[in-house]
């Protein structure tokens, strides 16, 4: 079955620097030419983050994002 999903996922490396959201935010738009982007979060620091990271973005790439733990 994943090999269905090969074509439509894409695996971005983590970004390991929580001091610099700034760093983060390319990670979101390099994944949306698809249908969305999903971001796991494993940490309440990651998580702080990640919304950070949303908050660089346009209105119209932020909706396509979801925030999802992982943990």
């Amino acid at each position: 079955m994943r090999r269905e999903f090969d074509d439509a996922l894409r695996d971005l490396p983590a970004v390991r620097d929580d001091d610099q959201p700034d760093a983060h935010a390319t990670s979101p738009p390099a994944a949306s030419d698809g249908d969305g982007v999903v971001i796991l979060t494993d940490l309440g620091s990651a998580v702080m983050t990640a919304e950070m990271v949303l908050e660089f973005l346009e209105p119209e790439a932020r909706d396509r994002v979801r925030l999802a733990e992982a943990a």
